[in-house]
């Protein structure tokens, strides 16, 4: 689990950054209004909003103490929004596939190795 390894909070903001930028990651750059939306049920369904600017203030206020919080976080903005929007959505399309990039983008960051396709070396056997 992702939680367990050690990335830096630079890292993190590094990893965050390009999903800010990304035009399919536009719905969820900010939290979600379900007055505005017309989605009175949102709260009752997602009772644990999150959005990457959420996620950015908190690197900014320096709110994480530790990469694990980053990823929580991170993976609570993909699976808000595959949860609430039935398949065959825009949002939940975009969702899922943001999530598969997100978690390819932060294994290559925890692993370089495999960022290059390089197989990770297995541990030396035991005397």
């Amino acid at each position: 689990e992702a939680d367990s390894f050690e990335m830096t909070l630079g890292q993190c903001r590094s990893l965050l950054r390009p999903f800010l930028q990304m035009p399919q990651a536009r719905d969820f750059l900010a939290p979600v209004d379900p007055v505005a939306l017309n989605i009175p049920d949102y709260p009752t369904v997602i009772t644990h909003p999150m959005d990457l600017g959420t996620v950015e203030q908190r690197l900014d206020r320096k709110e994480y103490t530790d990469a694990g919080g980053f990823v929580r976080d991170m993976r609570l903005v993909w699976s808000n929004a595959i949860t609430y929007n039935p398949v065959g959505t825009p949002v939940h399309a975009a969702a899922a596939a943001l999530s598969a990039e997100f978690e390819k983008r932060l294994l290559a960051t925890i692993e370089p190795a495999f960022a290059t396709g390089d197989q990770p070396r297995a541990a030396p056997a035991p005397p």
